[in-house]
């Protein structure tokens, strides 16, 4: 997987034998800044549009830290996660990246 801008709700990946689903950004809040002693650092990531994204297992297995991340399908007609999170906090919306196949 790669940046936010690049990733598409409804992506799926392999890590080893394990299988994920890209579902929604990740909100971000308050406690990132109190994990990294950096009270601003939750605006930073707003304000630069980093959200990260949210995975569900669609496929339990065994995986490595060092592991290759493989995308195995595209999210039909789906936004991308700087898409989705410029919904909730841009004013000015723009085109989807992802289209329908």
């Amino acid at each position: 997987m790669t940046a936010d801008d690049e990733v598409c709700v409804g992506d799926r990946c392999r890590i080893g034998e394990a299988e994920f689903e890209v579902t929604q950004p990740r909100v971000t809040c308050y406690r990132v800044g109190m994990r990294l002693n950096g009270p601003r650092m939750a605006s930073l990531l707003v304000a630069h549009h980093r959200p990260g994204f949210y995975l569900r297992v669609i496929a339990e297995g065994r995986g490595r830290a060092v592991g290759r991340i493989t995308r195995t399908r595209t999210g039909r007609g789906s936004l991308t996660v700087a898409d989705t999170d410029a919904l909730v906090y841009l004013r000015t919306r723009t085109r989807p990246h992802c289209v329908p196949p």
